[in-house]
């Protein structure tokens, strides 16, 4: 099923709740207007298509249209609801219709979504706190987290817009790293820095790339260098990356040449920049006819230099027979162009 049927095909939920008196629509311009929405992305329609379905009393359909013209740049569309659903009767109708259809296979998302938007705008807490508990074993709702966590800072109460957003984010893994990244900001802000790079590491070690990168950038700048040299070598890739920069950059190639001799290729393509910068040429040499990649291309990019271009593509071609792709590609710009010069320092 496409985009278009899907949207197109949506069927309004039945609420158990008591139905308010609703006007007739024509489901037919209903379906093309939601289309031109949702698919087209003509916001123009958003108005016209809201007042058919507040009419008709789809509160739900209507809020997830809001939602989808906020997200689009329309920050204030869910204002239209806001009158519509000023008595208790409504509000809590548009509220069972959402929860109804969040039960419907492959509605959780757009319906949790504008549920949580409408609890928040009308400030119910409590309700939010409920959805968004990953208690008996559930993972919580990620949206309604953010939303109480917005109440409760507006509240005055950080700490525990903290503790909800930290419950979500150790429930949901990877998932929803908006989350984790909402609660180490707060944690940052509020002086807890400790428990901030905790958060961050633990959601790094679980596969987060961009917690991973903040980790490793919080510890450089900390000064937290026993930290970052334990994260590099547990894996992290952004540790590795940005200790290499911190070794080369003081200097430091000792530590530097243990860690490419190793295996490290992020520390063997510093170490070889920095010994092409400092014109080392016999260390790149010795380094290439040890199947460095990085000293190969390095010590061309020097020979090119020269007009020493033969020798370099003697290097390039041993790297390349040896797997190297990078290499290869520079060989054929040698082999294209002759006075090409290509920059390897870029790559």
């Amino acid at each position: 099923m496409t985009i278009w049927d899907r949207v197109w095909q949506r069927k309004p939920v039945e609420s158990a709740s008591a139905p308010l008196p609703a006007r007739s629509v024509d489901e037919g311009h209903i379906g093309y207007l939601r289309g031109l929405l949702f698919t087209l992305k003509e916001f123009e329609v958003f108005e016209e298509l809201t007042d058919l379905l507040i009419a008709a009393s789809r509160f739900d359909e209507a809020a997830i249209a809001a939602c989808f013209v906020a997200d689009g740049g329309y920050v204030d569309a869910l204002a239209r609801l806001d009158q519509p659903l000023d008595t208790p009767e409504t509000l809590a109708l548009a509220i069972a219709q959402l929860e109804q259809r969040g039960a419907v296979s492959g509605e959780y998302e757009e319906a949790a979504n504008a549920l949580a938007e409408l609890l928040y705008r009308h400030g119910l807490l409590d309700q939010l706190l409920t959805r968004a508990d990953p208690g008996d074993g559930t993972a919580g709702d990620h949206f309604a987290a953010m939303r109480a966590a917005d109440v409760l800072i507006e509240r005055q109460r950080t700490g525990e817009a903290i503790d909800v957003l930290l419950a979500q984010s150790a429930n949901s893994g990877a998932q929803h790293a908006e989350v984790g990244q909402r609660a180490v900001a707060l944690l940052l802000d509020t002086g807890r820095f400790e428990q901030a790079l905790a958060v961050l590491c633990d959601r790094a070690d679980s596969g987060d790339w961009d917690a991973d990168e903040q980790c490793a950038r919080l510890l450089v700048e900390h000064g937290r260098l026993r930290q970052l040299r334990a994260r590099a070598d547990s894996g992290s890739w952004h540790a590795r990356q940005l200790l290499s920069s911190l070794l080369a950059d003081r200097s430091d190639f000792v530590e530097l040449r243990e860690r490419a001799d190793a295996g490290d290729v992020l520390a063997a393509r510093r170490l070889a920049e920095a010994l092409a910068a400092n014109g080392q040429e016999d260390e790149l040499r010795r380094r290439a006819a040890t199947g460095d990649r990085a000293a190969a291309q390095y010590l061309a990019d020097l020979l090119i230099a020269d007009d020493e271009t033969a020798q370099a593509a003697c290097i390039l071609q041993a790297s390349s027979d040896a797997g190297d792709l990078l290499a290869a590609e520079l060989l054929d710009q040698l082999n294209m162009e002759g006075n090409l010069q290509p920059n390897v320092s870029q790559n």
